[in-house]
């Protein structure tokens, strides 16, 4: 399922840009995926009972700072696409495993090994090789950085968000269908109202005729629902860390799609800021399945 969702969300990149390129805004690709979560999985909640739509009084305040991080999640994910290549934009994204493993040790009180720490070192230098720092003329958009960075931050708290949740025993369908919902109120407030959007998408069609419907229908159906049902039904069996090394798979598409698609090139180092990285997260997390094993496989006492 992690696998999966890893793949669904590997061609974010592609497919909001095709809607760029009909003529939607940022805000308006933006409201998408939180219409698409409120829609879906609220359906997919009340088939199974409406009461689970309604968490009790002490989870509110989470519920509610989940909705803003997913909308900040969604806005600048869009712009970080808009400003950078596919591969750079998933791979930065895709390093919020790093502050996963120190928020899992203060929420979740997992173990913070000689293993992870050496692994953030070393991804600390495969992202400035990503993002080619050691090249002043390397013309990346630093605010592009700064919007793949700001989606970074809101990733890694929105998974401990949604773990935290599940742990309280929220339904996982109900927890997507909240951040939707919330998400659509903020970026309404902040950015843009779902009937500017709504005109934005009509006018697309008036403009390029039904060819819109594909990317539309992929991005709110592949990119968004199909992807998010199965990283919530991952994360319900399996600790945020692990759920996210499935995530290498996001960077990979990511690059492919923007290679095959849209002819987008990466410097050598860039590509080896990106093989350091995916290295060192699947190493490290190899290393902790078998220290994991070794501590079962222990006798008592």
């Amino acid at each position: 399922m992690a696998v999966a969702a890893a793949i669904a969300w590997g061609t974010f990149g592609t497919f909001s840009t095709f809607l760029g390129d009909y003529g939607l805004s940022e805000s308006t690709i933006s409201l998408i995926s939180p219409f698409c979560l409120l829609v879906f999985f609220s359906i997919f909640t009340i088939r199974s009972s409406w009461r689970k739509l309604i968490p009790r009084k002490r989870l509110i305040p989470v519920v509610l700072f989940l909705g803003v991080v997913e909308a900040t999640f969604s806005y600048s994910t869009v712009q970080a696409y808009a400003h950078l290549p596919f591969a750079l934009v998933s791979t930065i994204i895709y390093c919020n495993l790093f502050l996963l493993i120190i928020l899992s040790r203060i929420i979740f009180k997992t173990t913070i090994t000689w293993q992870k720490m050496i692994a953030v070192v070393a991804a600390v230098v495969g992202i400035a090789m990503v993002v080619n720092v050691f090249d002043v003329n390397s013309g990346l958009n630093p605010v592009g950085i700064g919007w793949a960075a700001l989606a970074m931050l809101c990733w890694a708290a929105l998974v401990t968000c949604e773990k935290y949740l599940l742990e309280k025993n929220m339904d996982g369908n109900a927890i997507i269908a909240w951040e939707g919902f919330l998400a659509i109120i903020f970026i309404s407030v902040a950015l843009q109202t779902p009937l500017a959007a709504l005109a934005e998408i009509t006018g697309a069609f008036s403009q390029h005729g039904a060819i819109v419907a594909l990317p539309l229908l992929a991005f709110s159906l592949i990119t968004t629902v199909f992807c998010y049902l199965m990283y919530i039904n991952a994360l319900n069996r399996l600790e945020p860390a692990f759920v996210q090394i499935a995530y290498t798979l996001d960077p990979t598409t990511s690059c492919l799609l923007g290679l095959l698609v849209f002819g987008q090139t990466l410097q050598a180092i860039q590509i080896a800021g990106i093989v350091l990285i995916l290295v060192v997260v699947i190493g490290v997390q190899i290393m902790e399945r078998r220290a994991e094993a070794a501590d079962l496989n222990k006798p008592d006492g």
